[in-house]
């Protein structure tokens, strides 16, 4: 978990600009709560909704920083007054990074799977384009879902719906962009609306791109993938 003074809103170290009415009040009850076992509790919840909503937080280039010292002692010549140092200090015990990875191979040993293991290689390969991507063709694939009526709100913001889930690889032409949802995705719902299916389904983009000589072609079909797991 990252130090507290980076989420909270107006605080100079907050670089990501975040202002969340529910994890601020939910650090404020943290600090003044007494009880350890509530203090965790919280703490816990705090996790959960950071890692729920994935805010990025900026940190500070060490070279940068040390660029700009140099050339403020460059402008400061004649001031005989040594630089003032920041003093360095720990990390409470409790502001350590979320073990998801730890985490995660819990979760499935007590389904009752074997360990869970991430694919790892020594060298991962990489191929370049034989040609210029204005003469490649592009193939699309998507995890979005074909609309299902009778299985609940799949619009745009719509809450998490498992029910709008698909289960089976499927196919459809590139010549139209047909209605496809995201409602059974999680993805961050409090801060995006989903109203621009461009950005998460982008075939006319494409289309767009072939018309004006920046890809060659698209393939006669986009491919949809389910999100299933386990």
């Amino acid at each position: 978990m990252t130090s507290t003074p980076r989420i909270l809103p107006g605080k100079p170290a907050n670089s990501a600009g975040v202002n969340d009415r529910r994890l601020t009040e939910a650090i404020l009850l943290q600090r003044r709560t007494f009880d350890r076992v509530r203090w965790r509790e919280i703490l816990h919840d705090i996790q959960r909704h950071l890692a729920e909503q994935v805010y990025y937080l900026y940190g500070f280039s060490g070279r940068e920083a040390a660029r700009r010292g140099r050339l403020t002692r460059g402008t400061l010549r004649g001031n005989r007054s040594r630089p003032r140092e920041t003093p360095m200090t720990f990390a409470p015990e409790h502001d350590v990074p979320i073990p998801y990875m730890q985490r995660t191979r819990d979760y499935y040993q007590a389904l009752g799977f074997a360990p869970y293991r991430w694919a790892h290689y020594a060298e991962v390969p990489f191929t370049a384009l034989s040609r210029p991507l204005a003469q490649a063709r592009v193939a699309l694939i998507t995890t979005a879902a074909p609309y299902q009526p009778g299985v609940g709100d799949q619009g745009p913001g719509a809450k998490y719906n498992a029910a709008a889930k698909f289960y089976k690889v499927y196919s459809d032409s590139t010549e139209a962009v047909p209605d496809l949802r995201i409602s059974h995705v999680g993805y961050d719902r409090a801060h995006t609306t989903a109203e621009d299916s461009r950005t998460w389904f982008p075939l006319a983009c494409l289309q767009a791109a072939v018309k004006a000589g920046r890809i060659g072609a698209l393939t006669p079909r986009f491919h949809g993938a389910p999100t299933n797991r386990s």
